[in-house]
């Protein structure tokens, strides 16, 4: 079946329509989806998400035009708009920059002390950092707060709790001295 006679099925008879949508390009779908949100979210908001997908588009579906696009490209657009608006309310947080990670029970003593050092100069120079920024890196790293809880707790935009991070973990490089975190 081609896009024209999808959609006039869609239009036509909105069951059969999304029925044999799905069929076609649910796998596809859930593989965008899955791969924007996999670690992000749990798998039930990963499946409410590309139901959300199938819906948007059964819900304009007087509004596609295939001039402009085939149903593969809008599902596909669809699909990475709603896997950003599932990842900013999952607020989803960075993990732990290299180094401070708590060391497994199995490391020998050597590596816990290796470890143990670094911690103990990540943290100085946190306590370098202006209070602001290292109000942040604290939540986001030490807490483990998403951007989003952060920015709420703070009354700061998510955008700006994302920039101060990346200003901040720049700072902390200079202080450590290292390429890398």
């Amino acid at each position: 079946m081609d896009d024209q006679s999808l959609l006039a099925l869609l239009r036509e008879n909105p069951e059969r329509g999304l029925s044999a949508l799905m069929e076609r390009y649910l796998p596809l779908v859930a593989a965008l989806v899955r791969g924007r949100l996999d670690g992000v979210c749990p798998r039930a908001d990963m499946e409410e998400c590309v139901s959300d997908v199938f819906s948007q588009l059964y819900l304009q579906r007087n509004d596609i035009d295939l001039s402009r696009g085939t149903i593969k490209a809008y599902l596909c657009a669809i699909a990475r708009n709603k896997s950003a608006d599932v990842r900013r309310a999952a607020g989803r947080y960075d993990p732990l920059p290299d180094g401070w990670d708590v060391p497994e029970e199995d490391s020998d003593a050597e590596t816990l002390l290796l470890r143990r050092e670094r911690r103990q100069a990540v943290v100085q120079a946190v306590l370098r950092l202006d209070n602001t920024d290292r109000e942040i890196i604290v939540r986001k790293y030490f807490f483990r707060q998403p951007s989003a809880a952060v920015a709420k707790e703070m009354g700061m935009t998510v955008s700006a709790v994302d920039t101060r991070t990346h200003r901040a973990l720049k700072k902390l490089r200079a202080i450590l001295g290292e390429e890398t975190l």
